[in-house]
């Protein structure tokens, strides 16, 4: 927002009783100069076997300066952009 504050005296009748100064107010989330850095996967591919545990693992998600709190993962089917449902993953 551009703003300005303009001081004006209440008592003086002079020219120049008021005084006046623009500034710039940015208002920004605690993340906003962190870099997110999304985790590491490696490529995997497995049979289809309903029976047979198989796992995917990765780093969490990290930002440089550690303020923005806990993340939220999804999965997405890069082919369709939809969510993934992952009620039956641990």
């Amino acid at each position: 927002m551009n703003l300005q504050v303009t001081c004006t005296s209440t008592l003086s009748t002079h020219t120049n009783k008021a005084a006046s100064d623009s500034f710039v107010l940015t208002l920004k989330d605690e993340c906003w100069d962190s870099v997110l850095t999304a985790p590491a996967f490696t490529q995997a591919s497995w049979t289809y076997d309903l029976w047979a545990a198989e796992s995917l693992t990765f780093s969490a998600m990290a930002d440089s300066l550690t303020t923005c709190g806990a993340y939220t993962y999804k999965l997405i089917d890069q082919a369709t952009g939809i969510e993934v449902d992952t009620s039956v993953f641990t």
